[in-house]
């Protein structure tokens, strides 16, 4: 119908509000789906698996939280998904706790996540060393050049 209308040349306003509002549904619709068919991960601490655990275990307590208070099978699933990743006992997991308990071990989360985070360069450092030796180990060249590959690998990571 807007289609005929700029044809025939009576398109209004109330035609111009119209297919503004068409364009910007459809603009949604693309970039919504776009982003569920993106591989792209976004990931602020990859090179540190201490800290990506830290995140999930407070993730996992704070869906379990959620879960106390919600029994719909949504957060009971956001619960189960966040045990996947979390570094979780299943004792701790098929327990029973208390809201209360849960506050606390969500707590206890924060500060180890936080304590992590504080140790996080030197971590960060003594990783990227292992990492370059066996690279050097495995390519028979040397430890700078390894070095060198890895800072190169890992721009490359963040453009793309």
């Amino acid at each position: 119908a807007l289609h005929a209308r700029a044809l025939r040349g009576s398109f209004s306003a109330t035609d111009f509000l119209l297919l503004n509002k068409l364009d910007g549904q459809i603009t949604e619709i693309l970039l919504g789906a776009e982003q569920r068919c993106s591989k792209k991960v976004v990931n602020r601490d990859k090179w540190s698996p201490r800290l990506q655990i830290g995140g999930r275990n407070i993730l996992y307590w704070r869906a379990r939280l959620h879960s106390f208070n919600d029994n719909s099978m949504k957060s009971k699933n956001a619960f189960e998904r966040y045990y996947r990743g979390a570094l979780i006992s299943e004792e701790e997991h098929t327990s029973v706790l208390s809201r209360n308990a849960i506050k606390q071990r969500l707590r206890q989360a924060w500060q180890l996540h936080r304590t992590i985070q504080r140790q996080a360069s030197e971590w960060r450092q003594r990783h990227l060393e292992l990492r370059a030796e066996e690279l050097a180990n495995s390519q028979k060249t040397q430890q700078a050049k390894a070095v060198k590959a890895i800072k190169q690998q890992e721009l490359s990571k963040q453009r793309f």
